[in-house]
């Protein structure tokens, strides 16, 4: 796959590496309200290298990518997303996580990036998009309907031992 530097109007969007755990660590604290939804809980110490790492079973690491949308002005880091390609299945890739700092929301940013990065998998293979959105974060349901996902199926899902209903959803590119 080609390098990835992409200059969008408001961000520098490139692959984070295990040298930008601290400043992606940062950015989950100030994220406490993503947590709550997820592990009724505030971010951990570990959250930061979770999201570099964890993987879904029988996936390479080669296959999953996080990418750091930094403000163009500042080179604060503003949003992460973490991207697996080929999963559940070949051509669809899966967003993982798509997590943007607070002061940062409601701001156009989230599809300006969704906009950049399905180009970029577009152009590296991918045909669907896929995602799940937790039922505690109504606006983030709202949010990828308006970039055109649709609803897949309805699941149970258990993340340190929180269980609630997952919406899944998929985009064709």
């Amino acid at each position: 796959m080609p390098p990835l530097a992409i200059k969008t109007k408001n961000t520098n969007i490139r692959l984070l590496e295990a040298c930008d755990e601290t400043i992606l660590q940062a950015l989950c604290l100030l994220c406490s309200d993503y947590f709550m939804i997820v592990q009724d809980a505030p971010a951990q110490p570990n959250e930061g290298r979770d999201i570099l790492t964890m993987l879904p079973e029988k996936k390479a690491y080669s296959d999953k990518h996080v990418f750091g949308a930094f403000d163009s002005q500042t080179q604060d880091l503003l949003a992460v997303v973490d991207i697996i390609r080929d999963y559940p299945v070949q051509d669809e890739w899966i967003i993982g996580l798509m997590m943007i700092k607070p002061s940062s929301r409601q701001k156009g940013l989230g599809k300006e990036i969704y906009d950049a990065l399905a180009s970029w998998c577009k152009e590296n293979g991918a045909l669907h998009l896929g995602l799940g959105v937790l039922e505690g974060n109504p606006r983030a349901l709202r949010f990828w309907q308006t970039l055109g996902f649709s609803e897949v199926e309805q699941k149970s899902h258990t993340h340190k031992n929180k269980t609630q209903g997952l919406t899944i959803m998929r985009n064709k590119l």
